[in-house]
Parts: C-alpha cells; structure tokens; sequence
C-alpha cells in the first residue's frame, strides 16, 4: 500500500485545538453536552489503547466518554465488515503488492470496503491509477492517498512492512507480498 507518509506530515492531521472545537460544534449541533464512543480493538492494544484514549480525553475534555472494547482478531474482523462499531483499530492490510489494488478497497464498488466510502471522484480517481502513464502514477498515487486521508474514514496509526528471507541455495519457495501465507510446495534446498 501507499506509505500514507505522502506530503502531509502526522503534524498536519493532528491538531487538538480544531478537535476540541469541532467537537464543541458537533454537541452544539445535535443539542448535546456530551457524547459516548466505543473503541473496538485487538486485544493486544487494549492496553495501549487505554493510555491513548486518556489522551483524547484529556485533549477533548469532560464531554467526549470514551471506552475500550477488546475482542479476538475474528470477532473484530466480522464487526468491522457487519459496521457493528463506533471506531475500530483495525488492521489493513494489502492483499496484493499493487497499490491499486489496495485504494480500490476503498472504492463503492469494492467488496472490500469496510469503511462503505462512497465517493464518485475517490472511485474515478482509483480507476485512473490502473490506466496511467509512468510519469503521472506517483502524482495519482498521492492524489489517492490524500483524498482517501481527508475522509476521515480511515486514520493510519501506524504502518509496517513484511520481509521475507532465505539462504541463496532455497528454490521454488513463494512467498507473495501482502499475504501471511508462504508456498512450499516444490521448495528445496540445493
């Protein structure tokens, strides 16, 4: 997938006085004086999970409540796809090592949008990347990456790559990027 490091900066998506005051609108807006959300996450972060979520509170003040719920990577997974959540730590992943293919998950026509983004210029957008020339694909790629960033739908947290390593004499080994499976099928070892 995309870095998501782009030209924006973590500085440039984090900014607590315009959260604080968009969540003073919002309560203004539905006549509220505060508001409850849950967490759904892997139970590997629920620790981590609290300590930042004690942050946004502190940022946030009295009137945002907000709880952890931890669960087993399944249940996240299916309550994810069923949209059974407030907000979810949620792994993405590429499946493939194309980066269009991982934008197009995105996009209203995917089976794979978790997220249910609806969003013809996003969907244009992705469809221009698999019929573009060299020179205009990292111009699109970060196109893509910016629009997608400024739904607020999806907030990468963190991002990391998978290596895979064999001795030279290792043969007929498969290992395809994007996916947590590795093919032995006519493996050897010369």
């Amino acid at each position: 997938p995309a870095s998501f490091g782009g030209e924006a900066s973590a500085g440039e998506y984090y900014k607590p006085d315009k959260a604080m005051d968009y969540l003073k609108k919002g309560l203004e807006k539905l006549n509220r004086e505060d508001i409850s959300v849950s967490v759904l996450t892997p139970v590997q972060y629920e620790e981590s999970l609290k300590i930042a979520m004690q942050k946004w509170q502190q940022t946030l003040g009295v009137n945002m409540i907000i709880s952890v719920e931890a669960v087993n990577e399944t249940e996240l997974i299916e309550r994810v796809k069923k949209g059974e959540y407030d907000i979810a730590f949620y792994p993405l992943r590429a499946q493939t090592p194309c980066k269009e293919d991982f934008y197009h998950m995105f996009t209203s026509l995917s089976d794979n949008n978790i997220i249910k983004l609806e969003n013809e210029s996003f969907n244009k957008l992705v469809n221009s990347l698999y019929s573009s020339s060299q020179q205009n694909r990292d111009k699109l790629f970060s196109q893509a990456e910016k629009k997608l960033l400024n739904t607020g739908a999806v907030i990468p947290v963190w991002s990391e790559s998978t290596y895979f390593v064999c001795t030279q004499d290792a043969r007929g080994v498969i290992a395809l990027p994007g996916e947590e499976n590795l093919y032995l099928f006519n493996a050897t070892d010369e």
